[in-house]
Parts: structure tokens; sequence; C-alpha cells
């Protein structure tokens, strides 16, 4: 199933040029220009087989219609994201000695053991001071980074242990500032900026969770996932609670695909708050049967009227009407 993303104006109400629309009507086309609504409405996304559904086209049309527009110039196929950079996790074996001259001769470093021990409740052993000076020395972290970092991992078992429960390890500490380097987080700001999203993301996912009766057990991967992915949408704890009460009155129970279906179709209308949900999602008209005498005379008809219908969308979108 192919995707493509392209880039094309954001938002609920969409700005149109001239050059555009009469860009659109030298196509002679009434396909291209009912595609590119399409993409205005869907964020400039275009799933394949989707589109085709919800236009009524086939494959072979709907790659037509899209060389079309980009031949007229209107539409740019955008790169997809470039994959993360590789992290290097091949640290160097430190050796004992090369360790403890580290210790002896920076006080910057000498203070992160002290702080790290105090910590974590623990004298380093050897392995683990090996571990920490390749935070400093390899990975390049200032001290006031590796102290972030070990808060962050201290509050992360907390959380998972309780208190008084077993303190991360040197190498889950490692293991996240593996992570943090292939994130970019290389000043203590980006770090704290971080933190902070990523204790956002937490709050609401345990609103999510509460509103959605999971407090005795903890999710599951898949539950986790799609909760996930609906506070990176941009859902907060309300939206998703309309969502839940759709889905329930709708399949009787809490059915995760279903609910996921309805919080991606609001994403894709650009709809996250509930009053933007409640002004803005509305049901689609009801078509008339294919197979009815009124059906077959509107299908005759569809060709010339979808493009009228189209070109004067195209034109109130550009008055601002």
């Amino acid at each position: 199933m192919t995707e493509r993303t392209f880039d094309l104006p954001r938002g609920g109400i969409y700005t149109i040029t001239d050059e555009a629309v009469t860009a659109l009507l030298g196509t002679g086309s009434g396909e291209a220009a009912r595609l590119y609504l399409y993409l205005l409405s869907h964020r400039g996304k275009c799933l394949d087989k989707e589109a085709c559904a919800a236009l009524g086209m086939a494959p072979a049309a709907l790659k037509a219609a899209l060389q079309l527009l980009q031949t007229a110039g209107v539409l740019r196929e955008v790169a997809p994201p470039a994959a993360p950079p590789l992290v290097n996790d091949a640290r160097p074996d430190y050796a004992g000695a090369e360790v403890a001259q580290g210790i002896k001769r920076d006080p910057a470093f000498r203070h992160v053991v002290d702080e790290v021990q105090r910590r974590l409740g623990k004298i380093l052993s050897s392995n683990d001071l090996q571990i920490l000076f390749g935070l400093y020395d390899w990975r390049g972290l200032t001290p006031g980074l590796i102290s972030l970092l070990v808060s962050h991992c201290l509050e992360d078992a907390r959380r998972r242990f309780g208190e008084g429960g077993r303190p991360p390890t040197m190498r889950q500490i490692d293991k996240e500032a593996a992570i943090w380097e292939q994130k970019g987080l290389d000043t203590e700001e980006k770090a704290e900026r971080y933190i902070e999203t990523q204790e956002t993301r937490r709050q609401a996912g345990s609103r999510i969770y509460r509103l959605l009766g999971i407090e005795s057990r903890a999710p599951s991967p898949s539950e986790s996932r799609y909760v996930s992915e609906w506070t990176d949408m941009g859902f907060a704890p309300d939206a998703v609670a309309l969502a839940y009460d759709k889905t329930v009155l709708k399949t009787g129970a809490l059915n995760w695909k279903y609910m996921n279906s309805i919080l991606r179709n609001w994403h894709e209308k650009n709809l996250h708050t509930p009053s933007e949900i409640e002004s803005g999602d509305t049901a689609p008209a009801k078509r008339t049967p294919a197979g009815t005498p009124a059906g077959r005379a509107a299908a005759a008809a569809a060709p010339g009227r979808r493009e009228r219908e189209a070109v004067e969308r195209m034109r109130r979108y550009v008055k601002g009407e």
C-alpha cells in the first residue's frame, strides 16, 4: 500500500491562489480537481487505497490525476524524513588506571562521580565507573547533562518500582544516554524540554488510562502504543473521552481499533479539541444507491457536475467564504 505526503496549505480554511486555480482548470480534469481538494482536507497525506475508496477512483486514475497535478505545478511531493543518525555504541574499553587518572586529574569528573554515587545510593563498581567515564569522556556529556540524565532515570525507576525501589543501573543509564544522543539532546536546555514533554505525555496517558478504566493493571504494549499515538497526534484526555463515548455507544464496549479509527478521522480533519470536534465532525451525506434510476442519472451527470462543484469550491476558498 503506497503512502505519499505532499506539501500543501494547512488548516481548516485553505487558500488557493489564482495561479493554482488557473493551472487546475488547465488540466481539464475534474478528477485532478477533486483529488486536490481531497489532499487539502487530508493535510497533504495520500494513502492510495483510502484515496481511491473516498474518491471512487481506480488506482490507475489516481496515478494519472497525481501526475496531472504535479505536471501543472500545483503539487510537490515531500521526500520522506531522513532516518535518524545511527548511534555508535562501541564504547572504548577504558582501563581502570585510565578512569582513576580521570577522577584524580579532572575535578569536574570527580564531582560527577561523587554526585552519581550519592544519587544512586551506592559506591560505583569499576565497571560502573568505566560506563560513567564513557558518558563524560566518550559521549561528551557535560556534568549538568549527566545530572539530568540520572535524575530522569531515577524518576522513571521510582514510577515503575515505587519509593525505595531498586535504582537504575549504570547500564540502564548508558542505554538512555544513547537514546538522548539519537534524539540530539546535546544541551541542558534541550534535555529539560524533552523531560518536560515526556512528563506531560505521561500525565496525559495516565488520565486516558483512568478514563478507560485501566487502573488496577499495567497497560499492554498495544494499548500503550495506541495511547502514545493519540497524545502524539495532539489529543488531550477530554477529546479521547469523546471518542470513547462514541465507541461505547456504537460497539457496547471499549474497542481499541474502532476508537483509534475515530481519532484518526478527527486528526485527518485537524479536529483535536472538544469544541473543534463538536463543530467540525459532521456525518457524510448519504449517497444515492447506484442501482436506482436516480443513481444511474446521477452517475451519468457526475463528471461534469463534480468538476463544476470542485471549481466552485475553489473559488469560494479563494474569496475566503
